[in-house]
């Protein structure tokens, strides 16, 4: 049976991260103390979920942060987690496979692939899955990194990410799709990638596990 290890000192925290691994992955849970505790008896779990503070506090540690530098953000009840993976599967493959998650779900949701803001969009929120540290400001952090990747102004980044998303919510049928995904308002640029990260957390979660 699959096994999770979640690490987080508030009872909300706790309950809300045991939920989701016993009703959407039908796993066991157990809890530790601390991410260093999961860590030492690592080969009884198939994976680690810690709470933010838990995870910044292991990253002091420097032997700990080697161990969890393939930690993926699983975005739970609007609170952050940290999927420390223990099988130790490559970060290529990894990100392979966010990415085929992700064009299924940008598909259903209207956005053309090949487009300029389709592909910023893909960008920044495999940026916000893989990063340390994913509550970077668009405009401050994300949208000049994916500019300087491919060239161009961080205005022609936010600019092209507000057309695609107004392009793929005008259609009657990617419509429906966005608003399952994001709710009944016309979405901005921050909340179509972060419902987008959301939702790819939760799959990326829920895919990794079956292997």
């Amino acid at each position: 049976m699959f096994t999770v290890a979640i690490v987080a000192s508030d009872p909300s925290d706790k309950a809300s991260a045991a939920e989701f691994a016993s009703s959407s992955l039908n796993a066991a849970v157990v809890f530790r103390d601390s991410v260093a505790a999961a860590l030492e008896h690592s080969p009884l779990f198939d994976c680690i979920i810690a709470c933010e503070d838990s995870f910044r506090d292991a990253l002091k540690d420097r032997s700990l942060f080697l161990r969890m530098s393939g930690a993926t953000v699983l975005c739970l009840s609007d609170k952050l987690f940290f999927k420390i993976d223990l099988s130790q599967k490559g970060s290529s493959r990894s990100e392979a496979r966010a990415s085929a998650l992700l064009s299924s779900l940008m598909a259903k949701c209207g956005f053309r692939r090949g487009t300029l803001g389709c592909s910023y969009i893909r960008d920044a929120v495999l940026m916000c899955l893989f990063l340390d540290d994913p509550r970077h400001k668009l405009s401050k952090d994300i949208y000049p990194k994916i500019a300087q990747k491919h060239n161009v102004r961080p205005d022609n980044v936010e600019r092209s990410i507000r057309n695609a998303i107004r392009a793929a919510d005008s259609d009657p049928i990617s419509h429906e799709h966005m608003r399952a995904l994001i709710g009944n308002v016309r979405p901005s640029n921050s909340e179509v990638i972060s419902a987008l990260t959301q939702k790819l957390s939760e799959e990326f979660f829920r895919d990794s596990t079956r292997d």
